[in-house]
């Protein structure tokens, strides 16, 4: 979790970006996930690649939005939801930091679905603002970084573009409903033959994209270590809000949603009623099995906290929960959590999803409620500072920092970074459209 977009007051200096920079590959990225309140692995790693100078410009686009669902009321707005309505409604650009704009394509033709013309007058307003956002930032000839599964109707706006990148970093298709199951999967084939490199967030997805595209590399997930050192050594105090809590206090930092594993969390929560459970973050459609567990008298709901925050809760857990359901949606995945808080220097006990399988060595993975409950026992009786050290050392060496040196490495490999860049090429060569629906 981490901080608001900001109000435009970090907006670029001129000089900097574009092609005319030696040495620049300006970034355009689509992204799956907005630019809120929250950020995620897309988030962090664009913040990252910014203020490197082989970069020095990214325009960070977010998912569609309909003018009209703009204007229906918020009923529970998250932290940041409301001033990123407002960044969209306005049509400009936000700036999060001093070289990354953030930019929202709004379809403001009522009907354009249903009617040619309609259509084509929406579709030419995207291309319109599209077109603006990258004069404003100066960029010409981008690198495209993909990062949602998309029907390219933008592409021909950013033409000419230095190459393509798609970023594979969860599963989309196990998250998208079963009506769009297909063409979500569609796109994502797609997109790992177009693109001229893929970087896939787990070794699961890699084998795939490598089934498609031979230039498929591991890019796993990350976090900033220096961040929660104050957590790991005792230099920030326990959080109120988990300092009070009768002890031990297990803890969990996220998305509240159905992908955790509630009945056993619930079966645990009952058998060890001694037991605190703060679970901190935004919920996600809970559910019947959310609800029961969060209705139990030693379970506390947090709700979202600013990233601020973050190292004081940790600092007043016992032990750090990773409790996902294993499924098709974890199968791939990387969990986030496990860097953080290894970074900060917790016990970590998880269920066999998520990507815990690459950690076993610095946490306990268990399956089951009985299996889950021993291991709990065992980090709280067993406090071992070599094993601290292990686990910092290793979200040491897993920074977002070095992340964004991976990145940069290979792109410079595939001949997409130094100099003016290899030739440039029409965008729909970078996304040649399908034959399927939208």
């Amino acid at each position: 979790m981490a901080g608001a977009v900001g109000s435009g007051r970090h907006a670029p200096e001129k000089g900097r970006g574009g092609a005319g920079g030696i040495g620049q590959a300006p970034l355009v990225c689509f992204s799956y996930d907005p630019w809120g309140a929250y950020e995620k692995n897309i988030h962090r790693l664009m913040r990252r690649l910014a203020a490197r100078p082989e970069i020095g410009r990214v325009l960070f686009v977010e998912p569609e939005a309909w003018l009209s669902r703009l204007l229906e009321p918020l009923e529970r707005p998250e932290p940041g939801e409301a001033e990123a309505r407002s960044r969209a409604l306005r049509g400009g650009l936000s700036f999060p930091a001093r070289e990354i704009g953030v930019w929202t394509p709004v379809h403001r033709v009522p009907f354009a679905g249903r009617w040619g013309a309609l259509g084509a007058l929406d579709r030419a307003l995207l291309r319109s603002g599209f077109r603006r956002a990258l004069r404003r930032l100066g960029i010409r000839e981008p690198l495209l970084w993909v990062n949602r599964p998309f029907e390219p109707r933008l592409l021909e706006a950013a033409a000419p573009v230095r190459g393509t990148v798609f970023h594979w970093s969860d599963d989309w298709e196990a998250f998208a409903s079963p009506s769009e199951r297909d063409v979500t999967r569609l796109w994502t084939e797609e997109w790992l033959r177009r693109a001229d490199l893929v970087f896939a967030v787990s070794p699961g997805l890699r084998a795939r994209a490598a089934a498609l595209n031979p230039a498929s590399f591991l890019l796993p997930n990350a976090t900033d270590p220096e961040f929660f050192e104050a957590a790991a050594e005792g230099t920030v105090p326990a959080a109120k809000e988990v300092a009070g809590l009768p002890r031990p206090v297990l803890g969990f930092v996220g998305f509240l949603s159905p992908r955790l594993d509630f009945p056993l969390l619930e079966a645990l929560a009952r058998r060890r009623p001694q037991w605190t459970f703060a679970f901190v973050g935004p919920e996600r459609r809970l559910g019947g099995a959310g609800e029961a567990f969060f209705g139990l008298p030693n379970v506390r709901r947090l709700g979202p906290r600013p990233a601020s925050e973050i190292p004081g809760l940790y600092r007043g857990m016992d032990v750090c929960l990773v409790p996902f359901r294993r499924d098709e949606a974890t199968r791939d995945a990387d969990a986030i959590k496990f860097y953080e808080y290894l970074a900060a220097g917790r016990p970590v006990v998880a269920t066999e999803a998520s990507g815990a399988e690459r950690v076993r060595e610095f946490v306990r993975v268990a399956t089951g409620s009985e299996a889950f409950e021993r291991a709990i026992e065992e980090a709280l009786a067993r406090r071992d500072p070599g094993e601290v050290e292990r686990g910092r050392a290793f979200a040491r060496g897993n920074s977002w920092e070095a992340r964004a040196g991976e990145v940069l490495s290979r792109l410079a490999e595939g001949g997409l970074l130094g100099g003016p860049g290899p030739a440039p090429r029409p965008a729909s060569e970078a996304g040649r459209r399908l034959a399927v629906s939208p």
